[in-house]
């Protein structure tokens, strides 16, 4: 006698697969039934079982399916940093400051999260350009509202180097490549031994500003100047 369900059909791995996710029954289930049954890979089965039949013994199975179907992966909020790291050098003045570095003693993070949600500091492009050796400097106090920063970078002779300011909530202090940045300015402009600027303006909003001075990706970089000027 041939098996079939209640409309006359053969019931087919697809249709079996189609009852069973209305069901809210995971696929690896389906291919439990079918080795079972015998499901066939097409409509012109003739031995497969009836829907009422399936029915029951998913019933008897019971939950055992519930774990893939409930199953979600965890996601874990990143959490702010509390106070700047070893790597930031902070820089303490009033109305302006000069200090000296040279990013072959700098870390390298690479330029690839520079682009990524949490920061937008450039375009996917434009990472290799901030992919080397860098520095990084932290003005304090930071600058109040009402204010302009003016960050201005001048390398050494036949030295390439570029600049990023970030700036990010006051009590939170995000260092590369793991940031939530509130905004993040960058200059690329000139060519080794040319100057880089920023502008930052605060209007309300007082934020944490991390100022990183970068060689391109594959160099280490050289010496330079970097100055604060606070309006």
């Amino acid at each position: 006698m041939r098996a079939s369900n209640s409309q006359g059909k053969p019931l087919t791995a697809r249709r079996l697969t189609t009852i069973l996710i209305s069901m809210k029954i995971s696929i690896p289930m389906t291919l439990l039934l079918c080795a079972l049954f015998g499901c066939s890979d097409d409509t012109s089965a003739t031995s497969t079982p009836d829907v009422s039949d399936v029915s029951e013994i998913i019933e008897d199975i019971g939950d055992s399916s519930e774990p893939l179907d409930t199953l979600e992966p965890e996601v874990v909020a990143p959490v702010a940093p509390t106070a700047w790291t070893e790597s930031v050098q902070v820089v303490s003045f009033v109305d302006s400051e000069v200090v000296s570095g040279d990013t072959t003693e700098g870390p390298s993070i690479g330029g690839t999260w520079g682009y990524q949600v949490g920061a937008g500091c450039w375009l996917v492009p434009e990472a290799s350009y901030y992919g080397g050796n860098a520095r990084f400097f932290a003005p304090s106090p930071v600058p109040g509202q009402n204010t302009k920063l003016t960050v201005t970078l001048s390398p050494a002779e036949d030295v390439d180097l570029n600049l990023s300011v970030l700036t990010m909530p006051l009590d939170e202090f995000w260092f590369p490549p793991e940031v939530e940045l509130s905004s993040c300015y960058s200059s690329r402009d000139g060519g080794p031994g040319e100057v880089e600027e920023k502008k930052i303006f605060t209007i309300t909003d007082v934020s944490n500003v991390l100022v990183m001075v970068v060689s391109p990706e594959g160099e280490e970089g050289g010496a330079f100047d970097l100055s604060f000027l606070l309006e």
